[in-house]
């Protein structure tokens, strides 16, 4: 588009046009692999591949006209043909950049790599010597001066300035009348915009992606008719500040993001504030919070009849729309648009609408209606006085959330049990406060493959009692019957419950299954945590603990026999890590429990625990005659004594693959120990880092221990094996 390359259609958008060009290439193989995907906040980007051939062949059509300036360049090779230049500007020097002076045709400059700030200018300083640029992509520009010679580019028609640290533009950038495309993605430290913004008068996109310092926009961009994309509109406080109401002249498409809306005046919503004809928006935000902005005259009530009428006026079609973000609402209700039966949503958060009771009701008593049938995603934090999802009188007459597979639940104490028709629901997590209620009502989700509980710091010492079984099945139906704990979970995470000692009460276990197909447990700072219910976890492959915990926590861990991956860090104060421990719930065979430990394991990493003196007790080590060697420059004998470990000693991890260890200052590993560790021809990957006192104290066994793992590194592929205390 900034080329000119795109032809006009009569009454066709120029990028409609360029879309269907895409789709014709695409048609004919130029484009491969043409495929949808979605990032992580859910937005949906189009990626495609090119044949070889077709790159070659692009390449020897243009080879004249594109040149990459590095290293490697010389300023002999600057041809007054080239017309599209790539600069690493972190591999040049300021001769390089005066060079660019020759080249009269140049249409295109785009600026790649980071400095120190001087080959950007002297970059920027010879811009007025190339009246022809078309395309200016520039990045991490520090100063908003260097930018003076921009204004007088006056065929520019694409201006890229994202990922800079200015505060404020030029006012020479709104001289670029012909200039359709300004991006300012992730200027986090920009506050305004020029004040002439108005006259870019040919501006078609305007992107303010993450520019989270703006705090104003300047009035009369509602005359920018030709506008379709804006990603950021900020409302402003003053009378000439960006207002509401001039959005009602635009015709907005793609994603936008409206902020501080509770500064919108009487006077713009007297002139009138409507979005009705906006039906190409398909992610909106509205952010009615404002730092600046104090309404604590307002009370309550005529805050939330104000919130809402702007809410209303808001509305755009929901036909398109498929992300609706709302952040310090107000209003008693949702806006009535929101839940329309036929709305195309797939994902919907909510943060911080304190008078909000309930999400999907009906006023359609007698019809059989479906709310939010498409929505996947749903996100509520900091709604203190929600108490339901779905209105009880939706649950027989009508439906709700039937395609809903993600539920995130962040500080809601109000919300009560969730509604039985959540059949879809895979993926749900609670946050800081709930009720009994939500609580008991997650676990009879029977088809929840992911769930994650933080900070639950007020439902006692367990998670799953006998009464949170009840909620879904009375005990007269549950006599003679088998219940399964979650039977579907695969990834559990618990955060911060400092006062949770089991998960499981053994009053269900073991007249009751739990989690049968659980493969990965996640732990955090849960200190009072005690043994786990191994016997049922038999699918279980990955843990990580991180924080604090109890050694009948870990001592229990080491028995699963499933376990593959073993992921330990920032244990602060622990001096022991895998001690003797008791015996295990409902497993009375000491022999079996002792054999079984860490049968499986493959992966093992520690890091970041400060005080970790060693790896295991006394009592978990085979006591047996220590082997000497007294020949230390036979390698042949250490070969034997990493392949005869199995033969001598119990060993304790028969499978190890992977051992990563690191920040562990007080960490000493003794021969014992290290046999117990069995690293044999199984291991792939070894790496011990910032463990100063690896090698024990004894001087016997110093050398001893060094030349074991000089031995193992000439084993290993160097890529596969670092241990900082052993000289390259």
């Amino acid at each position: 588009m900034a080329h000119g390359l795109i032809p006009t259609v009569k009454n066709q958008k120029v990028e409609d046009v360029g879309n269907t060009i895409w789709k014709e290439l695409c048609w004919r193989s130029f484009f491969q692999e043409e495929k949808e995907n979605k990032d992580w906040v859910d937005e949906v980007y189009t990626t495609c591949k090119m044949h070889d051939l077709m790159h070659d062949l692009a390449q020897s059509i243009m080879k004249e006209e594109c040149y990459t300036m590095d290293a490697n360049s010389s300023t002999d090779d600057l041809g007054h043909e080239i017309r599209h230049l790539t600069i690493m500007v972190d591999q040049l020097n300021n001769k390089s950049v005066c060079s660019l002076k020759k080249i009269r045709g140049l249409q295109s400059i785009m600026l790649n790599g980071k400095d120190d700030g001087k080959v950007k200018k002297e970059i920027l300083s010879v811009l007025k010597e190339l009246p022809s640029l078309r395309v200016l992509k520039l990045r991490n520009i520090a100063k908003y001066q260097n930018l003076h010679h921009v204004g007088g580019l006056k065929h520019l028609r694409y201006l890229n300035i994202s990922h800079s640290d200015i505060t404020t533009l030029p006012n020479g950038i709104c001289d670029l009348l012909n200039l359709p495309t300004l991006k300012l993605n992730y200027c986090y430290d920009l506050e305004s915009l020029p004040i002439n913004m108005k006259d870019l008068i040919n501006l078609r996109h305007l992107y303010l992606e993450n520019c989270s310092g703006l705090k104003y926009m300047p009035g009369g961009m509602g005359r920018l008719k030709h506008l379709k994309t804006l990603s950021l509109l900020v409302i402003g406080m003053k009378k000439r500040d960006y207002q509401l109401d001039e959005l009602k002249e635009l015709d907005i498409s793609g994603s936008l993001k409206i902020k501080n809306l509770g500064r919108v005046s009487d006077a713009s919503i007297a002139r009138g504030v409507s979005m009705a004809k906006r039906s190409s928006i398909n992610k909106l935000e509205l952010d009615w919070t404002s730092d600046d902005y104090d309404d604590e005259d307002d009370d309550n009530e005529r805050k939330s009849t104000r919130h809402e009428k702007i809410g209303e006026a808001l509305e755009v079609s929901t036909t398109r729309l498929k992300i609706l973000i709302m952040s310090g609402y107000k209003g008693m209700n949702l806006p009535k648009w929101v839940g329309k039966p036929y709305s195309s949503l797939t994902r919907l958060e909510l943060w911080g609408l304190d008078n909000v009771n309930t999400i999907a009701s009906s006023s359609n008593d007698n019809k059989v209606i479906v709310l939010f049938p498409l929505l996947e995603k749903l996100v509520i934090g900091l709604m203190n006085n929600l108490r339901e999802l779905v209105s009880p009188s939706c649950w027989s007459i009508t439906g709700a959330f039937p395609n809903l597979c993600k539920l995130y639940i962040y500080d809601c104490p109000k919300l009560g049990r969730l509604p039985p028709h959540l059949k879809a629901l895979k993926d749900v997590i609670v946050d800081v406060k709930c009720s009994d209620e939500l609580l008991y009502s997650i676990l009879n989700l029977n088809g929840l493959t992911h769930l994650t509980l933080s900070g639950l710091n007020n439902h006692g010492d367990h998670i799953f009692s006998v009464n949170n079984m009840n909620t879904s099945a009375s005990s007269d139906d549950m006599n003679g019957m088998e219940v399964v704990l979650l039977p579907s979970l695969e990834i559990f995470t618990i955060r911060e419950m400092k006062n949770l000692r089991e998960l499981v009460s053994p009053t269900i276990i073991p007249s009751t299954g739990a989690f049968p197909n659980l493969c990965s447990l996640r732990i955090d700072n849960c200190p009072k945590l005690g043994a786990l219910p191994v016997l049922h976890l038999k699918a279980l492959k990955d843990v990580s603990v991180s924080g604090e915990c109890s050694n009948e926590l870990l001592y229990s861990i080491s028995n699963l026999s499933a376990l593959t991956h073993l992921k330990i860090y920032r244990m602060g104060e622990r001096r022991v890590l895998f001690g003797v421990g008791k015996t295990l719930m409902f497993d009375n065979n000491e022999a079996q429990r002792r054999q079984s430990t860490f049968q499986s394991l493959q992966h093992l990493e520690i890091s970041s625990c400060h005080k970790l003196r060693r790896l295991f007790d006394e009592g978990m080590i085979m006591q047996e005659e220590t082997l000497k060697i007294s020949d230390r420059q036979n390698q042949q004998k250490y070969h034997h004594l990493l392949q005869g470990q199995r033969k001598r000693t119990r060993g304790l991890i028969n499978s190890l693959t992977q051992l990563t260890i690191y920040e562990c200052p007080e960490l000493m590993i003794s021969l014992e120990e290290f046999r117990n560790l069995n690293i044999n021809d199984s291991i792939q990957r070894f790496c011990i880092m910032d463990c100063t006192k690896l090698v024990s104290s004894k001087d016997e066994e110093a050398d001893d221990f060094i030349a074991l793992l000089s031995t193992l590194r000439a084993r290993l592929d160097p890529k596969n094996f670092y241990v900082d205390i052993i000289p390259e």
